[in-house]
């Protein structure tokens, strides 16, 4: 059970890669930042880990306890992730806020100027504060993986699998890019990432395949092509990526229900779907057009939140879900009667038109990029591409998800008393899993057609 300083949740990798603009200072082979600050060179290479699967380990972020702002992480993760989801069509997605936040609060330790103010504005914070929110979301995952471990000698555990969320940041560097070394020691600082060198001029393809290879690794195989054909090309200089990859058994697992549950899908189609159903005390809360239960997975320490809206409410609610996720993942325990589909989904995204709409743009631009704080003047690099892929498979035994986001960057840029609440999932609905400290969404999305 690892948690590695980028978080993976099962299939999830997110790749930031940008574009050097004209030449300027002459190449440098850019130093390894280690978490205590010191760098060491490496020769160019077709793929050069410098050192290689540099990570940071579970001690290391737990020791960043002062950093960590469990409240802020979730108000910022639950905006961020509630604007991009409204941006999806209403259909089945998934997506995971945390892996997409991760990489664009690495670029941002890089940005300045106006580049800088837009990020800060969308991630909910200066650099300092985004930093600390991931390790809020680290701290919080690691100490629910040490409450999820199968207790060992227990008859009554029937799924003694591990709870496991590995998380992996990387950044792929042109060894003609040279890059500042306090930017180095910043993503090992805050970020723990493990450095790697590709010579995009001599080989993209090369290039592109190595960082798939890394993000199918992992992502356990659920996310083997994050980068497609044509994503990296000669101009490329620097990729930023995620990886995330969870598996989680339920707490108490659920009944495969033995007939169809009937679903109503948001264009007003009947549906039979695959149905299983849990009964016990679980958290559940109602708002206004809204219902949410809360399960949790083994040792409590991380959940899935089911936020079904009322009949014909569904639009209302997910124009609202910035507000109502952080109230629906807050819910009181009572006796809850829980039948919901069981449910698969995948989502690949080109993110870059999303972040324009909610006001990210110039770092687009290679006229306005300003992003000298990882090399060069303004304008030198820019970003070229923001990928995103999740998957999620939501079954009677558990969770397992998957996501990866890259980007790329090129030159020229208490006991209850009343009645079970009876919750039956036979709509459309929302679900979030979270670690129930900063209650931030690791996985984000919306069930429109379980069938599909």
């Amino acid at each position: 059970m690892k948690l590695h300083r980028g978080l993976a949740v099962p299939g999830l990798v997110l790749v930031l890669a940008l574009t050097a603009g004209c030449a300027g200072t002459s190449p440098a082979v850019p130093g390894t930042a280690t978490r205590g600050g010191s760098a060491q060179s490496s020769s160019a290479g077709p793929t050069t880990a410098l050192p290689a699967g540099q990570t940071k380990a579970l001690g290391a972020s737990l020791a960043r306890g002062a950093a960590g702002l469990p409240a802020t992480a979730g108000a910022a993760l639950d905006a961020f992730g509630a604007g991009l989801l409204r941006q999806q069509a209403a259909e089945n997605a998934v997506l995971s806020p945390y892996s997409i936040y991760a990489v664009l609060a690495m670029a941002r330790a890089g940005a300045k100027g106006q580049t800088a103010a837009q990020l800060d504005a969308v991630l909910g914070g200066a650099a300092a504060a985004q930093a600390g929110n991931v390790t809020a979301v680290d701290q919080a995952v690691a100490a629910a993986l040490v409450q999820g471990k199968a207790p060992t000698g227990d008859p009554t555990t029937t799924d003694t699998r591990p709870e496991a969320v590995d998380v992996a940041n990387s950044v792929w560097l042109s060894p003609a890019l040279p890059v500042h070394q306090d930017y180095l020691d910043s993503l090992s600082r805050d970020f723990g990432v493990g450095l790697y060198q590709v010579d995009y001029a001599a080989d993209p393809e090369a290039a592109r395949k190595a960082i798939n290879r890394w993000v199918s690794q992992r992502t356990h195989a659920l996310i083997p092509q994050l980068l497609a054909t044509g994503t990296v090309d000669t101009t490329t200089v620097i990729t930023l990526v995620n990886a995330m990859y969870l598996t989680a058994p339920w707490q108490t697992p659920f009944t495969v229900e033995s007939s169809p549950l009937p679903f109503t899908t948001v264009g007003g189609t009947k549906v039979s779907a695959s149905g299983m159903s849990v009964s016990g005390d679980l958290d559940a809360a109602q708002g206004s057009g809204w219902t949410s239960v809360t399960v949790p997975y083994r040792g409590g320490g991380l959940a899935m939140t089911i936020l079904l809206p009322d009949v014909g409410q569904f639009a209302a609610v997910r124009g609202a879900l910035a507000t109502v996720l952080p109230a629906a993942t807050s819910g009181s325990s009572r006796l809850v009667q829980l039948t919901m589909p069981k449910f698969k989904s995948s989502t690949s995204l080109s993110l870059a038109p999303a972040m324009e709409k909610l006001g990210v743009k110039d770092i687009f631009d290679p006229t306005a990029a300003d992003i000298s704080g990882i090399s060069g003047p303004p304008h030198r690099i820019y970003a070229t591409n923001l990928v995103h892929q999740a998957v999620i498979t939501v079954d009677e035994k558990g969770t397992e998800a998957a996501a990866a986001t890259a980007m790329t960057m090129s030159a020229g840029a208490a006991q209850p008393t009343e009645p079970p609440l009876d919750v039956t999932v036979d709509r459309p609905f929302f679900y979030v899993v979270h670690d129930t400290t900063t209650g931030a969404p690791l996985f984000l999305g919306q069930v429109t057609d379980p069938t599909k």
